[in-house]
């Protein structure tokens, strides 16, 4: 099939005439290739130059998503040990024990004033975990 410049489609040409055409380095476009397994000794086609060339785009994007990744899983690491952020399930249990500690209070006086009982719910503290 021919296109409007006269070329046939999946026509094959020197890697030199392919890299200037797509405004890259041979040399780079030459390594690409390779690492792709394309056999360059009857030229390639621009399809292939085109897949080879952008495979290093999509490790460098797949690559900046890795660190990203990285670095959010640090930041929360960091902010947990800080204690600016709590995790669901530990906030959950954690208001689990809290609960228990101040059924206790209550439970161990039959009778109480609500100040005298504000003031020793007060004192109930939770080990830091």
């Amino acid at each position: 099939m021919k296109r409007k410049n006269g070329q046939q489609k999946g026509e094959r040409h020197p890697v030199h005439f392919v890299a200037t055409e797509l405004g890259v380095d041979r040399n780079a476009l030459t390594k690409r290739l390779d690492v792709k397994g394309v056999d360059c000794s009857e030229g390639v086609t621009f399809r292939e130059a085109f897949a080879a060339w952008t495979s290093k785009d999509e490790r460098d994007a797949d690559r900046a998503r890795q660190q990203k990744a990285d670095a959010d899983s640090a930041e929360l690491d960091a902010a947990t040990k800080r204690g600016d952020l709590m995790f669901a399930k530990d906030a959950e249990q954690r208001w689990a024990d809290l609960t228990i500690e101040w059924r206790k209070t209550i439970q161990a006086k039959p009778k109480w004033e609500s100040a005298a009982l504000l003031k020793e719910l007060s004192k109930i503290k939770l080990d830091e975990q």
